[in-house]
């Protein structure tokens, strides 16, 4: 089976699923348009926004009716980190291999989420026009769809993707109708933001610092819910990201002890931000001692403890070297030749590509060169499946002719033998009509036979019917006669037993043989169709035993 190009949906929402069923970690963000985010491994990046976000689920089929086990996303996690480490989302699935110019985010720390069962996540860095355009639609309170890309092929079920032939094409794009129909806003994926919704929760927090002792007293002493603990976390981590920005450190200070203020405003398990905060708080005593000592060292080493005389002295300085710049006004000169030449080299020098630049094109080469020989394996994969199949659908169908040769043959068999059975039934027929006619002249015959016996005059009139018909059965005679079938047909005559024993004489019992040997199937019906003597000849030889025209007439003892 060739594989095919599979895309799958996905998308987060809290309005759709339940708090326990996946968690959106936020990666902290500095103020500006150009945010340097630094990841979970120390990697920093530069993007518009960054977030940890669900990109698909395993062992669970979606709305195409495809099911991605965890085995498979283990192989891409595991096996396919040049694919998808650093790797393009694009605006939308393309209809082919996509471009650049799509590009909406970079993919990061692919991995399985360690808060929600059944979910894979990644760092998201939007970028470019694309990027901008999503984060303004999360700002608008808008949702985004992610939608995995890959080859692939499905196994024997219909609906589980193959996790060993499985090849990730892109970690997910942005599309609007996911297959996996779960959605989400901007509340599961936020950075620091300056709107007046954050500058009021920021006058809150600091007015609330200014309640009494009571006031604060009973508020240590309230536990707070899970949302307020939440939304006490979040903004702690966003005062911080703030404080971290101020150049100057005694004002950051001040903005750290504040931070570090409401933590005895606000009973809960906060130990882990407390501690962040008592960090950064010592980071900036230990920056504003080292000013201290830069400016005792600065007042031993130029005997000035004032701005305007460092200023001051800084102008005579540069005085000074406007007077060396006049005399050295030749050299000037020469310098500037050398200057003029110098940006012919550089000129020259950054026409060419730098080495970061080579490294980046031999990196790009390279992986799509291994894209490349990947597809060229699964296409040689696919082509040894194919005539794998092609030999063993070789195999059934000169099989099935051999089948179907056997099958016609036996219809021209049977096709001759209904013709023959034809013959037989005509000449049955024919024999019919004979044994007819033969029927009438026996029972005249018969009536002849019972006039003629009513005439006959007995010599010695036998003293009673009991005495007439002495002897007349023949049972010795019809037991041997059975004997000698059994011996012949063995356990095969064993159903006529009875009937055989029940006759009467031994011509009776050879009668009713010849029948039984039609139903046994000894007799061939074709014997039918052949002459009277013929059909005698080969009844003959079939039962070894005599056809004789007319029985013998016993007549019991005392009959002439």
């Amino acid at each position: 089976m060739a594989l095919q190009r599979l895309t799958e949906s996905f998308s987060i929402s809290m309005s759709d699923v339940t708090p326990s069923d996946f968690k959106a970690s936020k990666i902290p963000l500095k103020e500006g348009t150009e945010n340097f985010v630094e990841d979970a491994k120390g990697n920093k990046f530069k993007c518009i926004a960054a977030y940890r976000v669900p990109i698909s689920r395993y062992d669970w089929k979606n709305l195409n009716g495809r099911i991605y086990s965890k085995a498979l996303w283990e192989n891409i996690i595991n096996k396919q980190k040049n694919i998808w480490e650093g790797g393009d989302g694009l605006a939308d699935h393309p209809i082919d291999e996509g471009a650049v110019k799509d590009s909406f985010c970079v993919w990061h720390n692919l991995n399985f989420s360690e808060s929600s069962s059944g979910i894979v996540e990644a760092d998201l860095y939007l970028i470019g026009n694309w990027g901008r355009l999503a984060q303004e639609k999360l700002e608008a309170g808008g949702k985004l769809g992610f939608s995995s890309s890959g080859f692939g092929e499905l196994l024997e079920d219909g609906s589980t993707v193959n996790p060993d032939s499985y090849q990730l094409e892109r970690v997910s794009d942005w599309v609007l109708n996911p297959s996996q129909n779960v959605f989400g806003d901007i509340s599961m994926m936020k950075k620091e933001t300056t709107s007046p919704q954050r500058k009021t929760e920021e006058v809150e927090i600091k007015e609330n610092s200014t309640m009494t002792l009571n006031e604060k007293a009973d508020s240590v002493n309230k536990k707070l819910s899970k949302s307020e603990e939440k939304r006490f976390r979040r903004d702690v981590e966003e005062f911080l990201a703030e404080a971290l920005v101020i150049t100057n450190p005694s004002e950051r200070m001040r903005e750290f002890e504040e931070i570090y203020s409401y933590f005895d405003e606000n009973s809960g398990n906060f130990e882990d931000l407390k501690t962040k905060v008592e960090e950064q708080m010592k980071l900036t005593r230990e920056e504003i001692d080292a000013a201290i000592r830069e400016h005792v060292s600065l007042k031993e080493t130029f005997g000035m403890e004032k701005v305007d005389e460092i200023k001051e002295g800084i102008a005579k300085v540069a005085t000074d070297a406007q007077l060396l710049e006049k005399q050295a006004h030749d050299w000037k000169k020469i310098a500037e030749g050398l200057q003029g030449k110098l940006k012919e080299a550089l000129g020259e020098l950054n026409a060419r590509p730098t080495s970061d630049a080579v490294q980046q094109e031999k990196a790009a080469s390279l992986k799509a060169r291994k894209l490349f020989e990947r597809k060229i394996a699964f296409m040689q994969h696919q082509i040894k499946n194919f005539r794998k199949n092609s030999m063993k659908n070789a195999a059934i169908e000169e099989k099935t002719l051999q089948e179907l040769n056997k099958l016609q043959k036996s219809i021209e068999a049977a096709k001759n033998s209904i013709v023959l059975k034809n013959k037989v039934i005509e000449a049955l027929k024919v024999e019919l009509g004979k044994m007819s006619e033969r029927a009438e002249s026996a029972e005249k015959y018969l009536l002849h036979m019972k006039e003629a016996q009513a005439n006959v005059i007995r010599e010695k009139p036998l003293d009673a019917p009991k005495d007439m018909f002495r002897g007349y059965r023949e049972e010795g005679q019809v037991a041997n006669y059975y004997k000698d079938l059994e011996s012949r047909h063995g356990k095969a005559i064993a159903p006529y037993k009875s009937k055989i024993l029940a006759c009467k004489t031994f011509f009776e019992a050879s009668k009713l043989y010849t029948q039984i040997l039609s139903e046994m199937g000894a007799i061939t019906p074709a014997a039918g169709g052949l002459e009277r003597s013929e059909r005698r000849a080969f009844t003959e030889a079939s039962t070894g035993r005599k056809i004789i025209d007319k029985a013998p007439l016993n007549l019991p003892d005392g009959w002439l």
